[in-house]
């Protein structure tokens, strides 16, 4: 263990130095050895230091050792009693307060923290530490004795004590009083004396410093006084000079201009030496500038707070104001204990006296700056004269009261720079128990108040207010008057007090005076009230902030309701709803004899959903006078509230309610005021009108508010025109939409598919849909957040399965109502988007999906009709739809309508690739690498689950006729098995119209065809044109394959269609309206029950077809025989419905693949063949052909100069004439033309179809796709080329052949086509004419 000799053994005074040396020596060693330790150095540093402040009692080693460690409470008080000892007092109290800090119930350093706060004069801490004291012991001498005394020495101190200590006011032992006061006395008279002996010993040593002034006077001015007093202040403060230093003032004779600025010779150095530091006002051109603008700097901000008198001075005796009692307590509060100079008067003592009388005469009227300025200096020549020396206190104290009493000069800012260091070193007296002109004088009361009112100080304030009584003996009556003046007047403003302003007022008015403050500040009775009202709004203002409505209320209360000011009504009425008092706000309004509208919507609040207050009479009469008015809805909702809080919302009174509101609304209506107040009146009223339905009431309130349904223009002079309100609509708004949307939106949303007349919404709905979209707000807006459906749609991005958007419930429903609005009036690019919208809110919504497939669909169809060229685009497009197909079959698999349409799309789209390729021979740069067997196959699984769904028994012949297309197309590919297979399903789709009652006319009539005819035409086609082609292009036949397929066609024979006959158990059904989605015409109500000679001719077919089967057929008569079969069914379409023209081009195409293109020709343009002159009735039962196809008018046989296709009709059924179904019919039948005239020599022809269809048609007139038109009309001019080279190399007459050159030339150059070629061709010719 190491063993340190200071810290272990004893030590008296002589050998203190000894001990000393040892312990630093010790404490080296100690450090040395305890270098890896660095926490245990310094607690053995700190316990060093410690005890060699115990040993020293050197306050340097206590404060060392508090610096390394501040948590020893017991060094914290050895350490302050020390310093208390040194008369070191302020450090003593600072650890005194750190002791107990540390240890709050330390009585110790209670005990010495009192004694210090009360040697220091903080009357207020001590007085705060006696509290503390008492509450922990209530019989403590010291802190009970202190306690009273604190309270004598401020009174104030009692205002703001806790009632429990008034107890202790006076309970103290005569003996602990003198024995404690004693002791606290010693201790201020040894501190006291200390300071003295320091001063003294000060002075010995100090240095003088001077104040040198120009001697010209004029020169002279305040601000150039105020900065060298200051600049001298400094000084001292920076030397660590004693402020008791003496300065010697002198005057500089020399010129002013000389001098530099206060920098270089302000003030001198204050060394030991004795080196005078002297002090000299700069007249320097820049000084002076500066003075200047400093000067108009105050000018400025002193005009700014000037109060000025804007009232006819002869107005003040009729305003006079009494002096508030309030106010006198105020002026007199804490007084009543103490001495009152006037009660004292009579016995105050002469010498006392006159001194009163001597400062009564002093004369405080208005002087000059020069006048000022000779006072000062006269001020400190007496105190020089007095006292020898003249201190820097002194000369600020001569300075500020000089300038203090100043009333018609701008006080420069100096001047309050100086009084705060004044006020450093000369605090206030404490006010009841000062005497004036002992412990303060009367020109430093009237210093101290002229500062207050350029700086505020409020206990500088207090200080002045308890100084009125002695000053009211001391000043004249005047004088008395301004000082109350212009102190109310300060308090007033800066404490926002109107009880001194008024009392401000009261003086003025009541010795008709207008009073002058600092910086030329007139006080005048208009400026004051000014002020008052001013004041009064902003402590009513603050009432409100602080949320004290009871109190504003009832100063509001207090004043007549005519002096209330407009803000003060506001005031009220803010009071009353901030408040909730709301039957408190009736029964004040009952009161009042003016109701405004803010007075009537406060009204609202205080009674509005009837659970609030409750009208009383006097009130309600009130209301009811104003709502006959009519001029303003506030009445009469402040009667509707009234009514519905005195329960006349039950079951039995709303008849009540409901003729109140429509008495309500009529006579407001009539005003043209029914919409004021936002409509308030009639949005109460519509509730209770929907309620009810009152469909009338309804709609009139929605079209007074919101123009909807729109208000009919009605003739002013008609009988009828005093019904209509002409009150001015409102702004809708989105939080009054829901009630609008939910009573005009249908309760059901519409089906895809269903009927515009029968559900949807009307065009007068759909812009009512658009004005509430424009206020949806942007968070419930899905535009900007549709791209999961699009990807979806466009590219076949994944839906996430936890897909969901936030909706309301017109977000719900609003874009499918426009969108399905769109959709049913055919302006598909809208609802297009109005489905995607919705979509993106409600993504498994079934109708959206399936209508947004019918939209791509109808725009795929559309391109197809319009006779524009192809693109691939097109075929990127027919995706998008496939999807959304897809999509919304995924959601309902049972949606038969749905996958038909699915499959007609698919179908479509297959057959227009497949035409494609085939147009892509004659033009290569067409090619398109398109598949089509996938779109094949799911069209044929749309339809065959379309037969396996419900289909309500409507079209079934609609998937079964598409089925046999299917068929029939993979037939071409697949073999006779598809073919056979088609044609049952063409059968089984024309048993299906049979049984629905189909018609079977002689005559199709093209514009007006009986129900289903072309139909079942159709199919009839579809079965004998499929077996002809089959029949046409297959080199190879099966025995087995034509005798079926002669059964087929005996079946076809003895159809309905062919014996026109109908159903006998079935009634034909009138058509209904056209089916926007498939457009195809339904019939309902019809028996599926087959007649007995229906099943009797069945059972004909088949003991025909079993009959073929044990004969020996040759193949070849059976074809031939099946061949004949079909070109009389050609004939017997062609016949019966003129407008068929693809049973006229299949004929003329088979007479073509047989070389008779006599035949095919007559049977295209006609006219070729003489006609028979003996008419055959059974056109389709002979066997002269030749005769029978004279009967068919040619297909083009009506053509025209400028149209080949004149009189070619598209078929008016959409699911037999598909989109681009018709184009690609007249392409093969206008290139089956150019083929037949080109086998038939007829280049006149070949030449007028290449003319023809070189023109572009107009819009909507094209028969044909552009590029198809130009590849045929090339065909054509090269096939009229190559004929007339051929009959020029063989045709002896070539002369005629060259006229027939001439002549297609001659056309051609005319007509502006095939120019180039028909030049090229003619110079073919004539080399060889010419040889």
């Amino acid at each position: 263990m190491i063993k340190i000799k200071a810290l272990n053994e004893s030590a008296d005074s002589s050998d203190e130095d000894v001990t000393q040396t040892l312990l630093l020596s010790e404490l080296r060693f100690c450090r040395f050895v305890f270098t890896c330790s660095e926490a245990f150095y310094q607690k053995l540093r700190f316990s060093t230091l410690k005890n060699l402040g115990l040993i020293t009692n050197d306050l340097n080693y206590y404060l060392d050792a508090l610096e390394l460690d501040a948590t020893d409470v017991s060094l914290w008080l050895k350490t302050g009693r020390l310093a208390a000892r040194c008369l070191d007092h302020r450090l003593a109290r600072e650890c005194f307060e750190a002791a107990h800090s540390l240890s709050p119930f330390n009585w110790i350093a209670i005990d010495r923290l009192i004694d210090t706060t009360f040697v220091l004069h903080d009357i207020y801490h001590c007085f705060q530490l006696c509290c503390s004291a008492i509450d922990r012991d209530q019989t403590y001498a010291k802190a009970l004795v202190l306690f009273n005394e604190c309270l004598g020495l401020q009174p104030p101190l009692s205002k703001d004590m806790d009632e429990k200590y008034r107890q202790f006011v006076g309970e103290y032992e005569t003996e602990d009083y003198d024995r404690i006061m004693a002791e606290m006395r010693q201790l201020k008279a040894k501190r006291k004396q200390h300071f003295d002996d320091e001063r003294q010993r000060q002075d010995s040593k100090r240095s003088k410093l001077s104040l040198i002034l120009d001697a010209n006077l004029k020169n002279l001015t305040f601000v150039s006084i105020g900065l060298k007093l200051k600049n001298i202040y400094e000084k001292i403060k920076k030397n660590n000079l004693f402020p008791s230093t003496p300065i010697e003032m002198s005057f500089d004779s020399s010129s002013t201009s000389s001098q530099t600025d206060s920098g270089g010779n302000e003030s001198g150095s204050a060394n030991t030496s004795a080196d005078e530091s002297t002090s000299t006002v700069a007249a320097n051109p820049e000084q002076q500038q500066k003075d200047k603008d400093l000067k108009d700097k105050e000018t400025s901000s002193a005009g700014e707070a000037e109060v000025t008198n804007e009232s006819n001075a002869n107005n003040n005796n009729s305003k006079k104001l009494k002096r508030s009692q309030s106010l006198r307590n105020k002026l007199n509060d804490g007084l009543s204990d103490f001495c009152r100079f006037g009660l004292l008067a009579p016995i105050t003592p002469e010498a006392i006296a006159e001194q009163m009388n001597a400062y009564r005469c002093i004369n405080l009227c208005e002087k000059t700056e020069s006048d000022l300025i000779n006072a000062f200096l006269e001020r400190i020549k007496a105190i020089k004269s007095h006292q020898n020396v003249i201190k820097i206190d002194d000369l600020i104290n001569a300075y500020l009261c000089e300038l203090g009493s100043a009333k018609n000069l701008i006080i420069p800012a100096i001047f309050h720079d100086l009084y705060a260091i004044h006020r450093l070193t000369n605090e206030l007296p404490c006010g009841p128990l000062t005497v004036i002109g002992r412990d303060i004088e009367l020109d430093q009361i009237w210093m101290c108040l002229t500062a207050n009112e350029l700086k505020f100080n409020r206990n500088e304030t207090l200080f002045l207010t308890q100084m009125l009584v002695p000053l009211e003996l001391m000043l004249t009556k005047d004088q008395f008057n301004e000082f109350s003046v212009r102190l109310a007047m300060l308090r007033g403003t800066k404490e926002t007090d109107n009880d001194f302003l008024n009392h401000a007022i009261d003086i003025l008015c009541d010795n008709e005076i207008e009073v002058m403050a600092a910086n030329k500040v007139v006080i005048k009775y208009a400026g004051i009230k000014s002020i008052i009202e001013s004041q009064s709004r902003e402590n009513m203002s603050q009432m409100m902030a602080e949320h004290n409505f009871d109190q504003l209320i009832k100063i509001l209360m207090s004043k007549p309701e005519s002096e209330l000011t407009s803000d003060e009504i506001v005031l009220l009425n803010d009071a009353i709803v901030s408040s909730e008092l709301w039957q408190k706000g009736i029964d004040i309004f009952c009161t009042r004899n003016e109701l405004n509208s803010e007075c009537l919507n406060t009204i609202i609040k205080c009674v509005e959903t009837g659970k609030r207050g409750r009208l009383k009479h006097p009130l309600a009469v009130k209301l009811v006078k104003l709502a006959a008015e009519g001029h303003s809805v506030l009445p009469w909702i402040c009667l509707y509230w009234g009514l519905i809080a005195e329960g006349y919302v039950a079951t039995d009174a709303k008849s009540q309610i409901i003729k109140f509101l429509r008495l309500g609304h009529q006579y407001l209506g009539k005003r043209g005021t029914c919409t004021s107040h936002s409509g308030q009146f009639l949005l109460l009223a519509l509730t209770h009108f929907i309620d009810v339905d009152v469909e009338d009431e309804i709609f009139r309130c929605f079209t007074c508010l919101y123009n909807f349904p729109v208000r009919r223009a009605v003739n002013p002079t008609s009988a009828s025109s005093s019904n209509v309100h002409r009150s001015p609509h409102i702004s809708l708004k989105w939080e009054y939409c829901e009630q609008l949307y939910h009573y005009f939106a249908p309760e059901e949303l519409p089906e895809y598919d269903s009927l515009v007349r029968q559900t949807g919404i009307t065009q007068d709905i759909e812009g009512l849909l658009l004005r509430i979209l424009e206020l949806v707000p942007q968070h419930l807006q899905p535009n900007n957040r549709t791209d999961t459906i699009t990807k979806y749609i466009d590219s076949g991005d994944t839906i996430p399965d936890d897909y969901s958007k936030e909706t309301t419930h017109i977000t719900e429903t609003i874009y499918y109502l426009l969108a399905d609005y769109y959709f049913k009036n055919k302006e598909f690019n809208k609802a297009r988007e109005f489905y995607i919208l919705d979509l993106t809110l409600n993504v498994n919504r079934f109708d959206s999906w399936a209508a947004s497939a019918l939209t791509r669909t109808f725009e795929v169809d559309q391109q197809l009709i319009s006779g524009e060229n192809i693109e691939l685009s097109l075929f990127e497009l027919t995706m998008t739809g496939q999807r959304c197909f897809q999509r919304a079959l995924l959601l309902e698999p049972t949606a038969s309508k749905l996958w038909i349409e699915f499959g007609h799309f698919v179908y479509n789209i297959s057959s227009t690739a497949l035409r494609m390729r085939k147009i892509s021979l004659f033009n290569p740069q067409m090619e398109l690498n398109i598949e089509c067997e996938d779109s094949i196959k799911i069209s044929r699984n749309c339809f065959e689950i379309a037969l396996n769904a419900d289909t309500g028994e409507e079209e079934l012949w609609l998937p079964y006729y598409m089925l046999g297309k299917v068929m029939e197309k993979n037939s071409k590919t697949l073999g006779a098995n598809y073919l056979l297979a088609a044609i049952r399903y063409y059968e089984w789709a024309e048993l299906c119209l049979y049984v629905d009652g189909t018609s079977y006319p002689k005559k199709i009539q093209y514009y007006n065809p009986p129900s289903l005819a072309v139909e079942a035409l159709e199919i009839h086609y579809r079965i004998h044109a499929s077996v002809l082609k089959y029949l046409t292009l297959t080199k190879k036949f099966s025995t087995r394959v034509l005798k079926r397929l002669k059964t087929h066609l005996i079946r076809a024979l003895r159809s309905p269609f062919s014996k026109q006959s109908t159903p006998s158990s079935a009634t034909s059904a009138a058509p209904v309206d056209h089916d926007y989605a498939t457009g195809s015409r339904c019939a309902t109500g019809l028996s599926r029950s087959l007649s007995t000679d229906s099943v009797g001719e069945l059972m004909t077919d088949l003991v025909d077809a079993v009959s073929l089967r044990d004969e020996r057929v040759d193949g070849i008569r059976l074809k031939d025989e099946l061949v004949l079969m079909c070109l009389k069914a050609m004939h017997r379409c062609a016949n019966r419905y003129p407008a068929h023209y693809k049973s006229i081009y299949r004929l003329a195409h088979y007479y073509h693949h047989k070389n008779n293109n006599i035949m095919a020709k007559q049977l295209l343009i006609g006219q070729v063949m003489q006609r028979s002159q003996e008419s055959q009735s059974g056109a389709g039962d002979g066997h002269d052909f030749n005769d029978m196809v004279k009967q068919i008018p040619g297909l083009f046989a009506e053509r025209k100069t400028n149209n080949l296709f004149n009189g070619i009709w598209r078929i008016p059924i959409d699911d037999i004439d598909r989109p681009g179904s018709f184009a690609a019919h007249m392409f093969r039948s206008t290139f089956l033309l150019v083929r037949v005239c080109t086998f038939t020599d007829d280049y006149q022809t070949l030449c007028t179809i290449a003319i023809q269809l070189s023109r572009t048609p107009e819009i909507g007139k094209k028969f044909l796709r552009d590029s198809d038109r130009q590849i045929l009309a090339k065909l054509a001019f090269d096939s009229c080329h190559l004929l007339l080279k051929s009959h020029f190399e063989l045709s002896p007459a070539r002369d005629r052949v060259i006229m027939d050159v001439q002549r297609i030339y001659d056309r051609l150059t005319k007509a502006g086509v095939f120019v180039a070629e028909a030049n090229a061709m003619v110079k073919d010719f004539l080399p060889q004419y010419r040889r």
